[in-house]
């Protein structure tokens, strides 16, 4: 399954931000190939650029709890 120009920007965002890219694909239900296509640029849109600002919430998806108690702190400081 090929990303969306969308989503590839989703890609791009969540692992800038630091989620593994076992937890990505988990989160779009693909396989880790997907992903480590999109990290080199090899897929349909590589020059797509990394969506910025991705909700706090989904960022907790990815992350194990103890982090996600971290990051929401500063969610709620930043106002998100």
């Amino acid at each position: 399954m090929a990303f969306t120009y969308r989503e590839t920007q989703i890609v791009k965002g969540m692992l800038n931000r630091g989620d593994k890219q076992h937890g990505v694909a988990s989160y779009f239900g693909v396989n880790g190939g997907r992903i480590a296509e999109v990290s080199t640029g090899k897929c349909d849109y590589p020059n797509a650029q990394p969506l910025q600002r991705i909700s706090c919430l989904l960022r907790g998806l990815m992350l194990e709890q103890r982090q996600f108690l971290k990051s929401k702190k500063s969610c709620l400081r930043l106002g998100n």
